[in-house]
Parts: structure tokens; sequence; C-alpha cells
């Protein structure tokens, strides 16, 4: 039952699930404790014991993965999503300016940016569902190009553009720092 819990958990990152297990684990260590006293024969009683260090062993290492999901979480939903559509509505914009001023070469970059973004957040989201280190390296392949083109970008304008673009680089900078601080507590589960 205990281990049911912990797979719900995992799979929803529901409090629901969470105190389902906490219920669940009480229920055993009870019975454990009954166990611990109803049992005279000194082989049982061992067997017991053990049982009761694995229980607590494993309620460690549970409560070590609720903190790194917890942390994941956090940071998927407070800054990576959070981020994503700040840098692409801002890369529009520059699109735009640069396509009202027939900066062809400025569109080019800016559109080259927005495809690196966009595909390092594809990337992102499968990486979340496979916890994979080489789904992990396109993210921050994707991100790097992104930069990259950026960096470009941010060297041949001046004004409202390269602000913009400075702004871009700055959060996909914080961006993947985040990105990389989820993936390692997810890849350390």
């Amino acid at each position: 039952q205990v281990r049911m819990q912990v797979k719900d958990f995992m799979i929803t990152h529901d409090d629901k699930d969470l105190q389902e297990y906490k219920a669940s684990l009480a229920d055993l260590k009870k019975s454990l404790d009954q166990a611990k006293e109803r049992i005279k024969n000194p082989e049982r009683a061992a067997k017991i014991a053990k049982i009761t260090s694995d229980v607590n062993a494993y309620e460690s290492a549970f409560e070590q993965l609720v903190g790194d999901i917890r942390k994941s979480d956090t940071i998927i939903n407070d800054v990576l999503r959070a981020l994503g559509p700040a840098m692409q509505k801002s890369l529009n914009e520059i699109i735009n300016s640069a396509k009202n001023d027939q900066d062809f070469e400025a569109m080019a970059k800016s559109s080259l940016a927005v495809d690196h973004m966009l595909l390092g957040r594809l990337y992102a989201q499968k990486f979340l569902a496979t916890a994979a280190q080489a789904d992990a390296d396109l993210v921050v392949a994707e991100n790097t190009k992104m930069q990259e083109q950026l960096t470009q970008l941010i060297g041949q304008e001046n004004g409202t553009r390269k602000s913009l673009a400075q702004k871009v680089l700055e959060d996909a900078k914080t961006y993947i720092a985040s990105f990389n601080q989820m993936a390692k507590a997810t890849m350390g589960r």
C-alpha cells in the first residue's frame, strides 16, 4: 500500500497522494510496533527489527524525494513557465520592429533565436517526461544557440531592440540556470 502511494505521488505530485502515503506508512509502523510487542522468538524479532529499519530508511529517502519534487515543481511553475512566454513576447516584438524597419538581418537573427528558444522549451518538456541526460543536453544546446543569436543581435542593434534583446538574453541565462538546477534535482531521484 505504501509503495502504491509513493508511485501515485511521483506521478501526480498531489498533496492528497502524499497524505495517503503518510496514513499508509503510519498504519505500517503501527503494525510493526504491534509485531515487536507480540513476537518473542529472537529470530523473528530480528526480522521485524530489520523490516523496521528498512521502513525508516525508505521513509527518509521518500522525504528527500518529496523535497526534490517540490523544488523542481517550484522552478518549473515559478521560473520556467514564466520566462518562456516572456522571452517569446520580447522576441516577437524585436521581429515586428525589424520587419517595420525592413531590417532583414535583425529579423533573421531574432527568428533564429525564437526557433532555438521554442526547441529548447520543447526539449525541456520532453525532459520532464524522460528525465534523460540526453534531453537535458538538448535544452542546454538550444539555449546556447539562442544566446549566440541574441549576442549577435545586441552587437548590431541600438535602442529598443537592443534593450529587448538584452532582457531576453538575461532571461535565457536565468532560464538555463534554473533548468539545470531542476534537472539536477530530477536526475538525482
